[in-house]
């Protein structure tokens, strides 16, 4: 099983979540075989895969449809043997890809509206800030997911949403957060591939959201959850489902939230007990089914 990513395993965010997949492969399942490679030039994606498809590798862990897409569009057909899983990337963009590439989509829309519970009863002036690299529809489900949960305990919230163009890019993201915070946002959630939005929270002592995995390293005491990626999940389910000879029947895009027991959200840290209170009662309600968190695509 070989996993790899565009990402570097240290930008602590969704590559570092890929890397952490593969730690926890390699540690639950010693009798498989894994490799990691990061930091793959996103132009030489297809050169790896049939680097991959040579050896004989059974599994391919990788990066959203929406990133592989192309690589794996021009790869998969050629090694049809091989099994090509990508973390997440949509209906929409799983219908087009070959037969041998499967999606595993972790609701982290979910996880994103239980913060935004949270962001919603922690604001003071009403109004949140989000920044994202791109408008990519898996963002974009995120980011309002994250808006609904906030309106839903506060309808007057406001969002500023910013998209910077780029991913990790540090001193970019940090204009870009500063000017969410100079629009008046006092809590910001990201998806940016960099760690910048930290450093402006605790400098400018505002509220953020972590993506992708735990991050309240970055910023202890001005974090106050993560929406989680769940990598490491979805890479699990890949293995058992080929492990059962059950993964072709995986092509309907498989999804794994509250429902299912998977964590879409850390635990809160910084907020007070009735804001805690309040999203344990919102997830309760997803996993009952009282609630349904919309896929919202398009801004």
């Amino acid at each position: 099983m070989a996993f790899g990513s565009i990402i570097s395993r240290t930008d602590g965010s969704w590559g570092q979540n890929i890397h952490e997949a593969y730690l926890y492969i390699t540690e639950k399942y010693p009798e498989v075989e894994t490799t990691f490679t990061d930091l793959i030039p996103w132009g030489e994606l297809p050169t790896w895969m049939e680097l991959q498809g040579e050896k004989k590798t059974d599994l391919l862990y990788l990066d959203s449809g929406a990133t592989v897409f192309e690589a794996v569009t021009e790869v998969a057909p050629k090694y049809p043997d091989m099994w090509f899983i990508t973390g997440g990337g949509g209906v929409d963009i799983n219908a087009q890809l070959p037969a041998n590439v499967i999606m595993y989509e972790s609701q982290q829309h979910e996880g994103s509206y239980l913060a935004g519970v949270a962001a919603g009863m922690m604001t003071e002036t009403n109004k949140i800030g989000h920044m994202a690299g791109f408008d990519y529809p898996m963002i974009v489900r995120n980011w309002k997911a994250w808006e609904l949960g906030a309106k839903s305990v506060n309808p007057d919230i406001e969002v500023n949403n910013i998209y910077t163009g780029a991913w990790g890019d540090p001193e970019n993201d940090s204009e870009v957060g500063t000017a969410l915070i100079d629009l008046g946002s006092d809590v910001l959630f990201h998806d940016t591939d960099s760690l910048s939005i930290f450093k402006i929270a605790e400098e400018a002592d505002v509220w953020v959201v972590g993506v992708h995995r735990d991050q309240s390293e970055y910023a202890p005491t001005r974090v106050i959850a993560s929406a989680l990626a769940n990598h490491p999940l979805q890479a699990e389910q890949g293995l058992l489902d080929f492990m059962a000879g059950t993964i072709a029947a995986a092509k309907e895009v498989k999804v794994y939230g509250v429902e299912a027991g998977w964590p879409v959200i850390t635990s809160l840290t910084n907020v007070p007990e009735e804001v805690k209170a309040k999203v344990e009662e919102a997830e309760e309600a997803i996993r009952t089914g009282e609630i349904v968190v919309p896929e919202i695509l398009e801004d």
